[in-house]
C-alpha cells in the first residue's frame, strides 16, 4: 500500500511540475520518466506543441495512454484514453491495409487482428 501511495504522491508531483509549466509557458515540455533519485511507477507525463495545450499521461505498466486539455490553470477534462496492451504484440503491420490504409484501429480492432494472428 505504501509503494502504491508513493507512486501517486509522484504522479502528484509531475502534475504539479507540468501546471507550473503551463503557468509560466515555457517551451521546453516536463518530462516524468523515472530515473534520477524517483522512481514513477511506469507513469510518463509530457505536454503537446499546439495552440490547445494538451497533458499527455502513459501508464506503461496498465498500458494506457490518457489526453488531458488544460481548462485555465491547474483545470484538466479528459478528451481521449485507450490502452495500447495489444498494439505492442502486433509484429509488423506494414502491409496490413486495415491499419496502414484506413484511419489506424481501434482497442477491440488491435485485439480481434492480434487474436486472429495467434489462433492455434
Amino acid at each position: 500500500m505504501e509503494r502504491k501511495s508513493a507512486g501517486m504522491q509522484n504522479v502528484l508531483i509531475a502534475v504539479l511540475a507540468l501546471t507550473a509549466l503551463l503557468v509560466w509557458q515555457r517551451p521546453d515540455p516536463v518530462q516524468a520518466v523515472g530515473g534520477g533519485s524517483w522512481d514513477t511507477d511506469g507513469m510518463m507525463v509530457n505536454t503537446t506543441e499546439n495552440e490547445a495545450e494538451r497533458l499527455v499521461l502513459v501508464d506503461t505498466t496498465a498500458k494506457t495512454i490518457m489526453v488531458y486539455r488544460t481548462e485555465g490553470v491547474g483545470q484538466f477534462r479528459l478528451v481521449a484514453a485507450r490502452s495500447y496492451q495489444f498494439d505492442v504484440l502486433l509484429k509488423d503491420t506494414s502491409k496490413n491495409d486495415e491499419i496502414e490504409r484506413r484511419n489506424g484501429i481501434t482497442f477491440m480492432q488491435a485485439f480481434e487482428l492480434y487474436a486472429k494472428r495467434n489462433a492455434p
